[in-house]
């Protein structure tokens, strides 16, 4: 950080401090009275089952006027040496023109009058003057995410899970809202519909919100991961820290998602949680499949495969139609043509059983749910309840993904493949691959 510039802002935020509380010691400044209204909001917590009660109520807030504010500014902060010699090291440090970098400062005075009426800390002080900085030397923004999501409830009303990351219950004040008495804030209400179960609070750092929004889906998949969940975000709040960019912005999901599966977490699970998003969230795919790129990757497919079946509001024969998809870009090579639910089950048997599942079990079911996949998809439905089996082959599905995730760095999909097949006939093959799993993957 550019510490000559620091310290004349620091100068120059005092003397500005020090004025604007001289003016409302001496009455320059005023206090007015405006009416609001007050949507006050009850929530009751049961198990992720969010019950919400809502009221209104007319309050007084007082707003402070300060009518030689201009003055102020124009006749006195920008003839003192402290202004111009900021204005100086601007305009030469980021070789940025004088004009413009008198609206830049300007802008700076006009926002930190305003924060020293309302109360300003020295550590406050700090942080502006650090965010105007930063603006300038156009580094790293600091992002402030808060994502509604659903599948997930909470033993307790918040966890850390590391410094920037935090998953809590939501409270009434996420939702309160107040807008002055004759103002229709039709755009700013509350969605009330959209309560979830659990609010995850995200600080990350980066210029591109490109990043943001990939930051957040792999969050989203490692809690899915974690455990069996329909992990998904009904909407996303961002606000930047900024002093020429700052704002509020909210993103909402575009597909409906339901919460098929949930999951609870409590205070033991933290720990693990923090070492699972540690070492998965390195090995998710940033993006599905990359605009204009003739590569794709089967862990992405598979794993947005994987959510779709977990969250899109299926009967389900669908669920396992798409669960199905998950296993076929992990198991099947792209040339197979026959033989494809065998070839399928017996490599997935042969690989979850180092994780200590049966195999006969797994090749039985995954043969069924392929038949159950054919049939959906020429536009049939096999008759019968196959919830039991939904929910034995989602388990393999996850499985599959966090030992696929963790072996990708070490051995590629066809050279995997490759070997689960050999195992299956020689005992040296078997326990090579064995060695390989055991040195790589970790199953929570």
């Amino acid at each position: 950080m550019n510490e000559e510039l620091s310290s004349k802002l620091w100068d120059l935020s005092k003397y500005i401090e020090k004025e604007v509380n001289e003016s409302k010691k001496k009455e320059k400044a005023s206090k007015i009275k405006r009416i609001f209204t007050k949507i006050k909001v009850t929530l009751n917590y049961e198990k992720g089952v969010v019950g919400l009660g809502t009221s209104t109520d007319l309050i007084e807030k007082d707003e402070w006027q300060w009518e030689g504010q201009l003055h102020f500014i124009e006749d006195i902060i920008k003839h003192l040496s402290e202004y111009k010699e900021a204005l100086a090291e601007i305009s030469a440090g980021f070789e940025i023109d004088r004009l413009k970098a008198g609206v830049v400062l300007s802008t700076y005075v006009q926002i930190l009058i305003q924060k020293s009426f309302e109360g300003l800390t020295d550590d406050a002080l700090k942080s502006y003057i650090t965010y105007f900085i930063e603006d300038l030397e156009k580094s790293l923004l600091e992002w402030n995410l808060k994502i509604w999501i659903d599948g997930i409830w909470l033993e307790n009303n918040e966890y850390e899970i590391y410094e920037g990351l935090k998953i809590r219950r939501p409270v009434p004040s996420d939702l309160e809202f107040e807008y002055p008495v004759g103002y229709i804030p039709y755009r700013e209400l509350p969605d009330f519909n959209e309560v979830s179960n659990s609010i995850i609070e995200m600080i990350y750092r980066t210029q591109d919100d490109w990043d943001v929004f990939n930051e957040e889906m792999k969050i989203l998949h490692c809690l899915g991961l974690f455990r069996l969940g329909s992990i998904f975000s009904k909407k996303t709040d961002m606000y930047q820290k900024s002093i020429f960019m700052p704002g509020n912005s909210r993103r909402y999901r575009a597909i409906t998602y339901y919460p098929l599966y949930k999951y609870g977490l409590n205070k033991q699970d933290i720990p693990r949680l923090q070492e699972f998003i540690e070492r998965i969230k390195p090995l998710l795919p940033i993006r599905d499949i990359k605009a204009g790129s003739k590569e794709i990757d089967p862990i992405a497919i598979a794993l947005q495969r994987y959510n779709e079946a977990l969250s899109r509001p299926e009967s389900v024969e669908g669920r396992i139609f798409y669960i199905m998809i998950c296993f076929e870009a992990l198991f099947l090579r792209a040339d197979e043509r026959w033989k494809l639910s065998h070839k399928l089950s017996q490599r997935a048997s042969a690989l979850l059983k180092f994780h200590g599942l049966n195999p006969d079990e797994i090749y039985n079911a995954l043969k069924q749910a392929y038949n159950i996949r054919s049939t959906y998809a020429h536009g049939s439905t096999d008759q019968g309840e196959h919830g039991d089996l939904a929910n034995q082959i989602f388990e393999y599905a996850r499985i599959s993904l966090l030992m696929f995730l963790q072996l990708k760095q070490s051995i590629s999909k066809e050279s995997l493949i490759g070997k689960l097949d050999k195992s299956l006939l020689e005992n040296e093959a078997r326990d090579k691959l064995k060695d390989l799993i055991e040195r790589n993957c970790v199953i929570y």
